[in-house]
């Protein structure tokens, strides 16, 4: 709080009382983002994932899927191609592997971070092999990964 007085040669005095008040944001998420997709067949990451991603970037649209073959097939149908994809490896029916084989056969491009609970450095040097898989990132994701994604 700032007070600032004022006087005008001895006549009637004004106070000026100042409140400060700072409110920490999150900066605006890149226009280029707009959509998110999560694919993971679990759904206690699928909610701790979409509490960080909703409170570090609620305006983003977040579709979440528990299986891999109804994700693909969302998007052969609705050619909605979302900008970012978390995508889980071990999934039962499609797994992980056979829903990137199958979107980049169809083409479509979209940056994709693989969310997993694995360790195995097969598996990582693997994903990122494909062009579109930007990164290999242990569950749960955390607000600060989140944040650096965003590059925030």
């Amino acid at each position: 709080m700032f007070f600032v007085e004022l006087s005008k040669r001895g006549k009637t005095k004004f106070v000026i009382i100042l409140t400060l008040i700072i409110i920490k944001t999150e900066p605006a998420v890149s226009a280029s983002l707009r959509h998110i997709m999560l694919i993971d067949d679990d759904i206690f990451i699928n909610t701790v994932t979409k509490r960080v991603i909703n409170r570090i970037a609620p305006e983003l649209v977040l579709t979440i899927f528990l299986d891999a073959q109804t994700a693909l097939e969302h998007l052969i149908n609705s050619g909605q191609i979302p900008d970012m994809i978390f995508l889980d490896i071990n999934m039962p029916e499609m797994d992980g592997w056979a829903f990137l084989e199958a979107f980049n056969q169809k083409g479509f491009m979209s940056t994709i971070y693989m969310l997993t609970s694995s360790i195995d450095r097969k598996e990582m040097n693997r994903a990122l092999s494909y062009p579109n898989v930007k990164e290999f990132i242990s569950k749960p994701l955390s607000q600060d990964k989140f944040r650096e994604i965003l590059g925030r």
